[in-house]
């Protein structure tokens, strides 16, 4: 519904019911209040002088503008593969992912002679094995490497000569929701 702009008035001018009803109920109605149906809901400009609903998005969604109006999408928009659902297999097609996880965290690792191991558990499960990207700061030369990869959790191995202390290391992990 609309919004319907009312006439000025001058004193005096008489207001019917009929002009209550369009300009003071049916301009209420076509307002937000009258638009949300459940918790969550969104009021989003639909054309000039209207607003819409806009229903929660699923979780892990992000409110962005497609397609040139505000909707609900995947946090990433295109991802490389080898399966449009195993995000394991390696290849070159490109997706669109439906849903997706992101969780970032710094861990710290002990060097005992330049190598130890860390074991990093996400915040929660991905449905599918996730991508990580990983980051030592550690000033001499070495190597990262994942040992472990699961659903929730991943096991880092660090080899960094014969350097020994506490180290960060930052991880992004990137997967299906």
């Amino acid at each position: 519904m609309a919004y319907n702009t009312p006439p000025t008035k001058n004193t005096g001018d008489t207001f019917t019911a009929g002009e209550f009803n369009t300009y003071i109920r049916d301009n209420f109605a076509a307002g937000v209040p009258d638009i949300f149906q459940a918790a969550g809901d969104l009021a989003v400009g639909s054309g000039p002088d209207s607003a819409a609903r806009l229903p929660a998005g699923a979780e892990g969604q992000l409110l962005k503008v497609v397609g040139g109006a505000v909707g609900w999408d995947c946090i990433l928009t295109a991802r490389q593969g080898g399966s449009a659902t195993s995000w394991a297999t390696g290849g070159t097609t490109n997706y669109t992912p439906s849903q997706a996880k992101v969780f970032l965290g710094t861990a710290n690792v002990t060097l005992s002679s330049g190598s130890g191991s860390v074991t990093i558990t996400f915040p929660s499960s991905f449905s599918g094995l996730p991508v990580p990207i990983i980051y030592v700061n550690v000033t001499a030369s070495g190597y990262v490497a994942v040992t472990s990869l699961g659903l929730s959790s991943m096991s880092l191995s660090v080899n960094a000569g014969t350097i020994s202390g506490t180290f960060q290391v930052f991880w992004i992990a990137i997967g299906p929701s």
